[in-house]
């Protein structure tokens, strides 16, 4: 059986892992509307520091390409995500 009550040097042990931001970009609103359902549990557990948001480019793999560059290039944007 695992230890509940963690002793003081274990405590002083854990780092705190921070991912940043994930941005994932998808072509159409079926990806959009299957992604949204993960995003839905993700966010139902409090535990979970994780913000998800979904755009759609409605095009093909080039189209997706371009929006996201031109999404990064938009200055509110890149003082966000560029990290």
């Amino acid at each position: 059986m695992g230890r509940i009550k963690l002793s003081p040097q274990r405590l002083t042990e854990i780092k705190r892992v921070n991912i940043g931001h994930v941005l994932i970009f998808c072509e159409g609103m079926t990806e959009k509307l299957y992604l949204d359902y993960f995003a839905d549990i993700i966010n139902e557990n409090k535990y979970t520091d994780i913000q998800i948001e979904t755009q759609t480019a409605d095009g093909n793999s080039r189209t997706v390409y371009h929006f996201a560059e031109r999404y990064l290039e938009q200055e509110g944007h890149n003082q966000r995500y560029s990290n």
